[in-house]
């Protein structure tokens, strides 16, 4: 079992939170900050213009597999 979290919750291994950013971010393209579970600070891209709602991946940031190494 896994404790809820006030900021993420886990989908089998993928990790989703909101982020809200600026119109003009939407409509323009830029990028947004956040910050990962484990407290790393991430850049987020962000193309012109994205939907509201629109799911945006970080590759490689979601739930580590337990015991298999790289994954």
């Amino acid at each position: 079992h896994v404790a809820p979290h006030p900021a993420f919750e886990r989908r089998e291994d993928d990790l989703h939170t909101e982020l809200a950013v600026s119109l003009f971010t939407a409509l323009l393209g830029g990028e947004a900050q956040l910050t990962a579970l484990g407290g790393e600070r991430l850049r987020l891209p962000i193309k012109p213009g994205t939907q509201p709602g629109a799911l945006l991946r970080l590759k490689d940031k979601g739930m580590p597999h337990y015991g298999k190494e790289g994954r």
